[in-house]
Parts: C-alpha cells; sequence; structure tokens
C-alpha cells in the first residue's frame, strides 16, 4: 500500500469532470435566458420610443417600473434561479458520490497507519495525522473551486463588464454635463479658463 498523501486521481478527474459538466449546464442556461448586451441596447430604443409614443411600441406598460419588474424581470429571474438551482443540486449530488470514495481511501490510509506501527507509537500517529491533513486540504482545495463555477462563466463575465461599461458611460454623461456650468462657475480671463479647463481635464476620470 503506498504511503501517499495525496487524493486520488480518481476523486481529482471525478470531481473536474463534475465542475465542467457544471459549467456546460450553466452555460446553456444563461445562452438562452441572459440578455445580451445587443437586446438590452434594443430594449432601451423601444422604452424610449414607448416615452415619446406609447402607441409605437406593444407594450407601452413597461415603461412603469414596477410592471417592468414583473413582467419582463421577475420571470427571467425566477427561469434562472430554478434552472441553476436544479444544476447545483445534480452537483451536490456527485460531490456526495465522490465524497464516499474519498472517505473509503481515508479509512485504507487510517488502517495502513495502524498496520505500519513502529516503536515509537507517538511519531507514528504524528505521521499519519500530517498525511490525513494534508489529504483533507487536497480534498477542500477542489471543493472550494466550485464557488467560482457561476462567477467564472463567460457569459456572466461578459454581461458583469457590458453592464459596468454601461454604468460608466452613464456617468461620463452626467460629468459632460457639469462642464460648462464648472468653467462659467470659474469665471475669469481667458488664462483662467485656460487653467480651469485643464483642471477640469485632469479630473474628469476622478470625477466619472
Amino acid at each position: 500500500m503506498s504511503t501517499s498523501s495525496d487524493v486520488s486521481h480518481e476523486i481529482v478527474n471525478e470531481l473536474n469532470s463534475a465542475a465542467a459538466e457544471a459549467c456546460q449546464r450553466i452555460d446553456s442556461i444563461l445562452e438562452v435566458l441572459l440578455p445580451s448586451p445587443d437586446f438590452m441596447m434594443a430594449l432601451k430604443a423601444e422604452l424610449d420610443s414607448a416615452v415619446s409614443d406609447p402607441s409605437s411600441v406593444p407594450y407601452p406598460d413597461l415603461i412603469e417600473p414596477e410592471r417592468f419588474w414583473a413582467i419582463a424581470v421577475q420571470p427571467q429571474l425566477a427561469a434562472i434561479h430554478s434552472q441553476a438551482s436544479t444544476v447545483y443540486a445534480w452537483l451536490d449530488s456527485q460531490v456526495v458520490e465522490t465524497m464516499g470514495k474519498a472517505e473509503r481511501e481515508l479509512r485504507a490510509m487510517v488502517e495502513e497507519g495502524i498496520g505500519r506501527r513502529g516503536p515509537d507509537p507517538a511519531a507514528d500517529r504524528a505521521e499519519l495525522e500530517d498525511r490525513l491533513r494534508a489529504y483533507c486540504a487536497q480534498l477542500t482545495e477542489q471543493i472550494d473551486g466550485f464557488r467560482n463555477i457561476l462567477q467564472q462563466n463567460p457569459m456572466f463575465t461578459r454581461a458583469k463588464q457590458a453592464f459596468a461599461e454601461s454604468l460608466r458611460g452613464k456617468a461620463a454623461a452626467d460629468v459632460d454635463t457639469l462642464r460648462e456650468p464648472y468653467l462659467r462657475e470659474a469665471g475669469g480671463d481667458d488664462d483662467h479658463q485656460a487653467f480651469a479647463q485643464t483642471q477640469w481635464e485632469e479630473t474628469y476620470e476622478a470625477r466619472v
């Protein structure tokens, strides 16, 4: 019997395969249900049209935030949550099954350690404890990787990036409207205005 404290390749492969399949299942859910940036831009255009002329769009009531949430957003979120929960329940069952194998490996490690007792029981016990601790640390590291399955999803990442870019664009537009009042308040002659313009440009990113 090997004295290695490493988690077996079989368990590592099973956990990695389960994580990979969970990612693929999440991908398929988000691909269908997660709004793309193009969709959101089209929706924005339709809502703008609804504000200008409610009769020009099929669902003018969506310009009301509560109605928009109830009709468009909440059902979509509920569908994503329900389907993603099914994936995580499946992943949980896979992990539980694999942990049964890990438990058997740990038991075999303990039995091996008992069978290899030497003249110094305290040293033997300390060595066995170190091996068990190392094994459990490796196993914990494998499981911890599951926490980032959704966060590492490419579609989810792209959606977050698009949202961040949208927020920055809105912030930049808001800051741009403050430029003229800033220069007007600065007053002064041309040199003073040039200095104020320089100060504005230097602090623009911080303002955004």
